[in-house]
C-alpha cells in the first residue's frame, strides 16, 4: 500500500494532483477561500434578487399602464390617474431602496469589506 501525501488525506499512488497539493497547501486554500467567498456572494445576490423582483416589475408596469388607460379617460380622471400611478411607483422604489439598505447594513453590520459593498 502506498503512502499518505499528508496534505491531501489520500492513501495510495500519489498523483500530480496530490503533488501538487502537498508542495502548494497555501495556494489551494487560498483557492477554495476564494470559492467559497465567491459562492456566499453569488447566494446573497440571488436572494436579494428574488426579493426585490417583483417590486422591479411593479416599477416597469406602473408607468406603462398610465399610457394604455390615459387615452380613454377624461383629462381630470387621466390625471388622477397618472398622480396614482406615479405614487404608486414610487412607493415600489422606495421599497427597492429599502431592501438594498438593509442589505448593505447586514453585510456591514458582520464587518464586510466596504470595497466589495461597492
Amino acid at each position: 500500500m502506498g503512502t499518505s501525501t499528508g496534505y491531501s488525506g489520500m492513501v495510495g499512488q500519489p498523483n500530480e494532483q496530490s503533488k501538487f497539493d502537498a508542495k502548494y497547501p497555501t495556494l489551494l486554500f487560498k483557492q477554495h477561500l476564494t470559492a467559497y467567498v465567491e459562492k456566499i456572494y453569488e447566494m446573497i445576490r440571488d436572494a436579494l434578487k428574488k426579493e426585490i423582483s417583483p417590486f422591479l416589475n411593479l416599477c416597469i408596469q406602473a408607468p406603462r399602464s398610465v399610457r394604455v388607460r390615459s387615452i380613454r379617460g377624461s383629462s381630470k380622471s387621466i390625471h388622477s390617474n397618472i398622480v396614482a400611478k406615479q405614487q404608486a411607483s414610487n412607493i415600489y422604489g422606495q421599497s427597492i431602496v429599502n431592501k438594498l439598505d438593509h442589505t448593505l447594513n447586514i453585510l456591514s453590520t458582520n464587518h464586510v469589506s466596504v470595497n466589495l459593498l461597492r
